[in-house]
């Protein structure tokens, strides 16, 4: 528990970084932190992580702590990537919540009206799926996730153009299926 208010507070400090207009007092203020980020990593005992601020379009800030793999002592880098699972549903939902709001994006609308090549494995499903039904797990299709490791796809038009072929295991909204 320790550990979880230290990384809340870690994350407090980040907001004070973007309090400061001065480069100079900027690069201060992140020098700090980053010793502040250290004393957390090593009271925390956890393998690894990676930090990245952003602000604006700009990231002005990237460092990997600790390892990426332990047991050959490989260092965690801006560019390491990590498996971090279905956390990234929440911020997939709170981005598209913020199009909404800015009238962007229509979650009560088909997908394939902001991916216009996008199609779905039938006629029922191009006309009822919406984006809600993809966010919610709506639509009818089963699991396929061990295809895209198996046959992982070059590109992200590869797998949009494969959906087309993923065959539904029940009807439009008539079950979730994760």
């Amino acid at each position: 528990m320790n550990n979880i208010k230290i990384f809340g507070l870690a994350l407090l400090c980040f907001t004070n970084i973007f309090a400061q207009s001065n480069d100079e007092a900027l690069t201060s203020k992140i020098k700090s932190l980053e010793k502040d980020i250290e004393t957390i990593f090593n009271t925390s005992k956890a393998a690894g992580f990676a930090i990245a601020i952003v602000k604006g379009n700009d990231i002005i800030y990237t460092k990997g702590f600790g390892y990426r793999d332990l047991e050959n002592k490989l260092p965690i880098t801006p560019n390491t990537v990590f498996a971090i699972g279905s956390t990234t549903k929440a911020f997939t939902a709170s981005l598209m919540g913020i199009l909404e709001d800015k009238g962007q994006v229509d979650l009560d609308e088909s997908p394939r009206t902001y991916i216009s090549e996008l199609e779905f494995f039938n006629s029922e499903m191009n006309a009822q799926i919406t984006v809600k039904d993809l966010m919610t797990h709506r639509t009818g299709l089963p699991r396929h996730d061990g295809s895209w490791r198996v046959f992982a796809p070059k590109s992200n038009n590869e797998l949009i153009q494969r959906i087309k072929f993923q065959e539904p295991v029940t009807s439009v909204r008539s079950k979730y299926r994760y």
